[in-house]
């Protein structure tokens, strides 16, 4: 599902959920394509007493960790100018067909996020840049 800024989620054990202590929530964050790689995006989070109670109803204390999201790369940038574009896919082609000298960052080449670099990853990138 994707939520807007802010948003609210609900929990409770009742349903057989594991009520120990641990981790009730993780949230994954799709960055904007117009996000600059370096950039430092905070992320805060918050709740309220009143809605953290247990089976007998009486409050409990959580601890909540804010943090931050830093773009340190950007999938797809295969040839590292800071922009995913037809360039990308051209040198990507370059490198897979082998003599012609081109180097990537093969971190940001990985498309499909499989641990390899292969025509998926091309097609995937093409797809991308058509759209």
């Amino acid at each position: 599902a994707q939520y807007s800024n802010p948003c609210n989620f609900v929990w409770d054990g009742l349903n057989g959920e594991d009520t120990s202590d641990g981790t009730i929530l993780i949230l994954t964050f799709v960055v904007p394509e117009e996000a600059e790689i370096g950039a430092i995006y905070e992320i805060n989070v918050s709740y309220t007493e009143e809605n953290i109670v247990n089976g007998a109803f009486e409050y409990v204390e959580i601890a909540l960790e804010a943090g931050s999201i830093t773009i340190d790369s950007l999938l797809g940038d295969v040839n590292d100018d800071g922009v995913v574009d037809v360039a990308d896919v051209i040198t990507l082609r370059r490198y897979m067909a082998g003599g012609y000298g081109v180097t990537i960052n093969e971190e940001q080449s990985d498309i499909n996020q499989d641990g390899l670099i292969t025509i998926a990853d091309l097609l995937q990138l093409r797809r991308y840049i058509v759209s």
